[in-house]
């Protein structure tokens, strides 16, 4: 008691503070004792009744207020939005449908996400003195005409959620209000305090993002600023300031001829259940009409029609290209099941273009979005008409986590491609190769400078050796100094520093060879001269000492002979000394050559080895390089193929997601399919589902 006390001490205080300020506008929630019980049946306000209210000009109050139009006049102002109600206003529902435009990146407040589907406000306009209310319908309840009317009216009541002052006169001689405040706030939409968790709308932070007066509806979208202690999270930088776009469609009721269709528990529909308080038999006194779209045939007559309006669904313009196919078949697809109801082309899709202007969350369009959010989920609810069950409206939304969870479920069962992605073996093979391929060209080169700087040394090339053959005293001439000969021996021509080691090098070492012999035999020669000389002018001196007593000529003929061949002896000494030499030096150089010959043959044996290996090293390489190349060609094709594969599962995934979720957009639940678990006959017949049941799930 003391709760209700305080309520109305509230209302009241409100109450006052309007009537003292009339020309405030923001509204205030009215109280339930001064809500009259909503009868559809009570008397509208006329627009004759608004017109004699003693209310200034709109003209007047709100100067050069621009004129939107709409089902329900819309005028703004700057910041300001103003409705003008008449008697067809007063006298109508209207459904207000609210959606997230720009969410925060969760699942909590996601962008396309429908507030509050399955309880959307249905609105009537009431006057009560100089305030318009705004009256959210109990659709709940339903009663026959007569005394069971009279009795849900008494039972059960609307609910007045705001009360607006009326502020002027319209020039259609209507009741001009500010709905400003309505919307810039957190009353209708609750984000804030709901999905938020407490957070406070920032009016001087709020604006308008959009204001739309149709013919039939209108589109109005804040952009919403939500305010709260200093922090962050994954999606949100600073929580002091949270936007988000709050989208409301607002159209009239219309009465479209549809014929609501009792609900069956066996048929896996959603349904809209209004409790029948005429039944007062039961304690189960619901009335549940299942959810369903308003399809009628062409040709009513024909047992296939067209539909005279078809369920269009729009893919928005966020849709990535590559998918767009797949969710257009994947919501074609429920035209099968149309068809066996007799319709062709029940459904149709279409696709928002870049340019176009309408928006996803009008009431009008039934969209199927693409969200960037961070979780991995998908949704697919509609706004009906609570009274019928009529669907009016349906927005399904899909998030690309999905992707990212389905690529890595596939390369979950794929350990192998883990495995080539990460290992990198082949890699550190062909750096070492290249390493040691790299070494082995210094050691060839190397041994290529050595062969080069042995030439140099030794003169391998052109080697030739002149010396002197020495004959007999009588046969030859006097010979040349020994000192010339040596001198002319060591100063042969220098070797060619292009020589090389093949068969003139093997000529050269037996012509030093040849040399080195004849050097030999002639030092040899020159010896035996040297000694017959000696013994010649041994004979001579014996003959000289026999012959004491002959002539004095004879024995200075005799002298002399002593002295030339004494003389001979000498210089056939030196020849044969000289010879020696060159005999020696000769035997010197040849053994020098026989050296290098070898040292190079074991160099080039070597590099032939080199070679040989580094052939071997390089058939080795291409081999292993044309099977890594195989190997590489192959796990392309692979990854070729996987990818393939992981596209057509995503295709498949999506095709998948997006029937299932229109599906529900048709007014289907999730255990639909166990429908078909029975036949007809078997489901009628009630001695077999009352033993066993007919629920699938």
């Amino acid at each position: 008691m003391k709760l209700h006390y305080y309520f109305l001490a509230l209302a009241a205080l409100g109450f006052s503070f309007n009537a003292a300020t009339a020309q405030e506008s923001t509204p205030v929630p009215d109280t339930g004792e001064q809500a009259l019980v909503e009868n559809t049946e009570a008397s509208p306000v006329t627009a004759e009744q608004a017109v004699a209210a003693d209310y200034a000009p709109m003209s007047q109050v709100i100067p050069e207020a621009e004129r939107l139009g709409g089902p329900i006049a819309t005028y703004r102002k700057k910041d300001s939005l103003y409705w003008e109600l008449t008697g067809s206003q007063y006298d109508a529902d209207y459904i207000c449908v609210i959606s997230i435009a720009r969410g925060i990146g969760t699942a909590d407040v996601y962008g396309g996400q429908s507030i509050a589907y399955g309880n959307d406000m249905i609105w009537r306009f009431r006057k009560v003195d100089d305030r318009v209310q705004l009256v959210r319908r109990n659709y709940r309840y339903r009663a026959n005409d007569g005394p069971d009317k009279e009795a849900l009216r008494v039972a059960f009541t609307d609910s007045v959620v705001f009360s607006l002052p009326i502020i002027a006169r319209g020039p259609q001689g209507g009741d001009v209000v500010d709905v400003t405040n309505l919307f810039m706030s957190d009353s209708l939409s609750m984000v804030g305090s709901h999905y938020l968790g407490g957070y406070s709308f920032a009016r001087d932070r709020s604006t308008w993002e959009k204001v739309k007066a149709l013919k039939d509806n209108i589109e109005l979208e804040v952009a919403a600023t939500y305010a709260g202690p200093y922090g962050s999270s994954e999606t949100i930088v600073d929580t002091r300031g949270i936007g988000v776009n709050i989208h409301y469609s607002i159209s009239k009721m219309k009465d479209t001829g549809y014929k609501p269709r009792l609900a069956d528990e066996r048929v896996g529909y959603f349904n809209s259940a209004v409790r029948d308080v005429s039944n007062k038999m039961v304690d189960d006194n619901f009335v549940r009409y299942i959810n369903r779209w308003n399809l009628q045939k062409l040709e009513p007559n024909a047992e296939m029609s067209l539909p005279k309006k078809p369920i269009v669904y729009w893919l928005d313009k966020a849709t990535p290209f590559e998918y767009r196919k797949a969710m257009r078949d994947a919501v074609l697809e429920w035209n099968k099941a149309f068809e066996k109801a007799g319709f062709y082309n029940a459904i149709e899709v279409r696709q928002q273009e870049d340019n176009d202007d309408w928006d996803p969350e009008d009431i009008n369009y039934n969209a199927i979005r693409w969200s960037s959010t961070l979780t991995g989920f998908s949704i697919g609810p509609s706004r009906v008409n609570p009274a019928t069950g009529e669907i009016l409206d349906a927005d399904v939304v899909l998030s690309v986590g999905f992707l990212s969870s389905w690529t890595r479920q596939f390369e979950l069962y794929k350990p192998e491609e883990l495995l080539d992605k990460f290992t990198g073996r082949g890699y550190a093979v062909d750096e070492e190769l290249q390493r040691r391929l790299y070494d082995e060209s210094n050691r060839i080169e190397n041994a290529a400078d050595k062969e080069l700087f042995y030439a140099q040394q030794f003169g391998l090339a052109n080697t030739f050796f002149d010396v002197m053959t020495v004959n007999s005293l009588e046969e030859e001439p006097a010979a040349a100094p020994a000192e010339e000969k040596v001198a002319a021996a060591e100063e042969a021509p220098a070797p060619s520093e292009e020589a090389t080691v093949t068969e003139d090098e093997k000529e050269q070492i037996a012509s030093a060879r040849e040399i080195a012999q004849k050097s030999a035999e002639a030092a040899e020669k020159a010896t035996t001269i040297a000694n017959e000389a000696s013994e010649e002018a041994r004979q001579a001196k014996e003959a000289l000492a026999q012959a004491k007593e002959s002539e004095e000529s004879a024995r200075k003929a005799l002298v002399e002979r002593v002295e030339a061949l004494e003389k001979k002896a000498e210089d056939a000494k030196v020849v044969a000394e000289a010879a020696q030499r060159v005999a020696d030096d000769s035997a010197k150089r040849l053994a020098e050559v026989e050296n290098f010959v070898n040292e190079l043959k074991k160099e080039r044996q070597a590099a032939a080895e080199a070679k040989a290996a580094a052939e071997k090293e390089a058939q080795a390489r291409a081999e292993a390089n044309k099977a890594k190349a195989e190997k590489e060609k192959a796990v392309a094709e692979r990854k070729k193929r996987l990818e393939e594969e992981r596209v057509k599962m995503i295709d498949q995934g999506l095709r998948s997601l997006v029937t299932h979720e229109v599906g529900h957009t048709l007014g289907l639940r999730h255990n639909f399919y166990q429908s078909a678990l029975h036949s007809l006959d078997e489901i009628n017949d009630a001695s077999k589902w009352t033993e066993h049941g007919y629920v699938g799930s």
